[in-house]
């Protein structure tokens, strides 16, 4: 972290308030926030420039007046003399020349600092980042390699252009680039803008969208770029369709005036599930007022349909495949020269590029290992290092799990991030605490490396954790520490009391959307500040814990502005009203609402509802529909199993239980549905036995809430099945069973071996 000290007037106060929101406040020592009352004196002044990497001088009349700013600007240029300082002057008063007389000689002659004026304060902040950022990388010029060595790529570049020059160039409005996590996709397109659009400005603003974002989301992060608008500006309420495609393309244009280019990096929210461009984006691009400017960029983890895309004129589509094995050393090559890895021969590239296919952070990841434990060690976690590269949820968790800085694993951190989504580095220091902030910065630095989280934002103080690491941790069950609940829930109490009004004191983004939230869970939120993302995160929050009159009438709401939100957006809403209109078993109000959907989403959600009303043949079939077409539909093939265990058709179950367990290895659901069913298997093999042993450790090791219940249940299985025990497992399931809460799982494991010794069922 590279903090600046900012010298200026009191007179500047706002401008510099609206340059600390862009910057971040972890980043700025600034009087207003870091000086403690009372205490303004030269030795506090001494002490906060001592902490400082560099010193930004505001230059304006009144701060060439004031004294304090003259005692501050001396005690900078001694510790820069001694190299223990950075100083950057600025000018942000128009009235000011580079030749006035106040400026001290030594800035704008003798030293020759390349004075620039900024009366924008957007565009200091960009320069003042830039800077930052080249200081970062003298000091890890590995980050510097990871972010910019580039390797081949030369095939997909020349198919790029092509498509770009052979068509209508003036219609294209953006590139989008697929391809697995991994691939390239952002060097491809910063190395494209480099090569190819160099008068383009060097970074682009980043944003991160999910399948759960839309058209706000998008509308919300480009404006803390931009700063057009303060966060209370944003009437959603009042604000339809249309009025929100214009202020995305005001925005837009005021990014392409300066050369700037946009990425957006999609997990769904503009290149659908489905392989479609999202409706919101084809509006943005084909709005008439959109500079023609080919300035935005996506690097989707999806890849588009042809058939779905074959119209879209405003956009260029190319899908990039893992590296060759050639570039895979080239780069392997780079990787272990930057960090002056001596001790590695031509065998041991041979060895790491052989086993590594073709994911640059897989190579990244290896040439870390090598530099931090030495080749031997590090051969021996190349399984870690291909999983890592790979996304291996099992490898990643397995040593997240075992890893501990401080008082923290490193799953406990990855758990805190899963719950609060991407979030920017000040509330997520809010959550911690002052005790945890020195122990979370190194474990930040520890997921960075490892590739598990990343940086966005424009002082990249967002931080967003890998999506399906995340999904991963949300559906093993994993409960937050005690600590941070403590605090999320201590915070969340505060925040009912208070009235949801950004002000300059409080534009943290997160910060702002998780009041949004918090109002949105306690039914106090005022329309105007529904954005649909929060709202659906709220809905599966308290779908997940089973209030399901909350989640409808939280979706009833919703889908009554029908002007203002989009089709994905209200087909979402739709799928989780659904969901808690099954639970309710309320059938009428479900058939009326289910017909709003179609394609697979609306037969899913019929063969629910069927399961739960206790139709299993209807369930069955609708299920099996599903997989017919698409066989590798997680959620239908989740159901056919739990379907098919209520039949006590084991058998059928047994193949799909594995296949669905081996994709979510830590899913508590996919465990406990692969040990029923394979407890139940006649003649059991040794392998069974032993995969059986492996499933009640990984359920005991399990994050889900009634673990011990299952786990007790399990044993209870294994005992009878397995051991041919009666009496033990029989008594273990009866005591369970008259417990207050008792699991399906457990009443119908009893009822089976009661019925298996001609018991009265119970």
């Amino acid at each position: 972290m590279i903090t600046a000290f900012i010298s200026h007037s009191s007179l500047q106060k706002q401008f510099v308030k609206q340059l600390v929101s862009i910057l971040s406040k972890t980043n700025c020592l600034v009087d207003e926030y870091d000086f403690e009352p009372g205490k303004k004196s030269k030795d506090e002044i001494f002490r906060k420039i001592r902490q400082a990497d560099i010193f930004i001088l505001l230059i304006s009349r009144s701060a060439l007046e004031s004294e304090w700013v003259t005692i501050e600007i001396e005690k900078a240029r001694d510790r820069m003399k001694r190299g223990k300082l950075r100083f950057f002057p600025y000018i942000i008063d128009s009235s000011i020349k580079f030749d006035n007389k106040n400026i001290p000689q030594w800035i704008n002659k003798d030293e020759v600092f390349n004075l620039k004026t900024f009366t924008n304060v957007i565009y200091l902040s960009r320069d003042i980042l830039h800077k930052q950022r080249e200081i970062i990388y003298e000091h890890r010029p590995e980050l510097k390699t990871r972010e910019e060595l580039f390797v081949g790529r030369n095939t997909e570049i020349d198919e790029l252009e092509t498509k770009l020059y052979t068509g209508n160039y003036t219609d294209v409005k953006t590139i989008v680039v697929s391809g697995r996590p991994g691939v390239g996709r952002r060097k491809f397109i910063k190395k494209y803008v480099q090569s190819k659009l160099s008068n383009y400005f060097e970074e682009p603003y980043r944003i991160y969208l999910t399948s759960k974002d839309y058209i706000e989301n998008f509308i919300i992060q480009l404006n803390s770029y931009v700063m057009f608008y303060n966060l209370v500006d944003f009437q959603w309420d009042t604000w339809d369709k249309d009025k929100k495609v214009s202020v995305a393309v005001e925005l837009m244009n005021e990014v392409y005036k300066n050369k700037q280019y946009i990425l957006i990096v999609d997990d769904g929210a503009c290149i659908t599930p489905k392989g479609s461009v999202a409706e919101w984006l084809v509006d943005i691009l084909t709005y008439p007022t959109l500079t023609k400017f080919l300035g935005l960029f996506i690097a989707s983890s999806r890849t588009p349909k042809t058939f779905m895309i074959n119209d879209r004129k405003e956009c260029i589509f190319i899908d990039l495949h893992p590296l060759s094995e050639s570039d895979r050393t080239k780069l392997f090559y780079a990787y272990i020269t930057q960090r002056e890895i001596r001790d590695i021969d031509k065998e041991d590239v041979e060895f790491w590029v052989s086993k590594l296919h073709g994911s640059p952070e897989q190579l990244f990841v290896a040439a870390e290992t090598i530099k931090r434990e030495g080749r031997t060690l590090a051969k021996s976690n190349i399984d870690r290092i291909i999983a890592f590269g790979d996304k291996s949820l099992k490898e990643i968790i397995e040593y997240c799990k075992n890893t501990q800085v401080g008082k923290l694993k490193l799953i406990d951190f990855i758990g805190l991030l899963t719950h609060l989504g991407p979030v920017s580095d000040r509330f997520l220091f809010k959550i911690v605490g002052d005790d945890l902030k020195e122990t979370s910065v190194k474990i930040l630095e520890e997921l960075y490396n490892l590739s598990i989280i990343e940086f966005f934002g424009p002082s990249m103080e967002f931080i967003k954790l890998d999506v399906g690491i995340a999904d991963c941790i949300d559906r093993s069950g994993y409960q937050i520490q005690d600590c941070f609940r403590y605090s999320i829930d201590k915070l969340s109490k505060e925040y009912l009391t208070e009235p949801i009004n950004p002000s300059d004191e409080m534009n943290d983004l997160s910060d702002y959307l998780y009041r949004i939230q918090v109002k949105i869970n306690a039914g106090q939120c005022d329309t105007k500040y529904l954005i649909p993302s929060v709202a659906i995160k709220t809905i599966i929050d308290l779908y997940k814990k089973e209030k399901y009159d909350s989640v409808i009438k939280l979706c009833d709401g919703f889908l009554k502005e029908k002007d203002r939100i989009y089709n994905d957006a209200r087909r979402e809403i739709i799928y989780w009203m659904c969901l808690s209109l099954a639970r309710k078993l309320d059938r009428v109000k479900f058939n009326i609402t289910v017909e709003e959907l179609s394609g697979v989403s609306k037969t899913f959600l019929q063969g629910f509802f069927l399961r739960l009303s206790g139709d299993l043949l209807g369930a069955e079939r609708k299920f099996r529909d599903i997989l017919t077409k698409y066989p590798d539909n997680a959620k239908a093939s989740r159901e056919l199993v739990t379907v098919l265990v209520m039949k006590r058709d084991y058998l059928q179950a047994l193949n799909l239980a594995k296949k669905n367990h081996e994709a979510n290895p830590y899913n508590p659901y996919h465990i406990e549905a692969y040990f029923r069913c394979l407890v139940q298997k006649n003649s059991l093999t040794y392998d069974d036995r032993k995969k059986l042993d492996d499933l009640i450790l990984a359920m005991k090791s399990s994050y889900d809430i009634h673990r011990d219940k299952i786990v007790k249940t399990m044993e209870a299985e294994y005992q009878y099945y397995v051991k041919r025990e009666v009496q033990a497992p029989l008594q273990t399931l009866v005591e369970l069973n008259s417990q207050s809460h008792v699991l399906k799982y457990t009443h119908q494991a009893l009822n089976e071996i009661q019925e298996k010794q001609t018991l009265p069922i119970t």
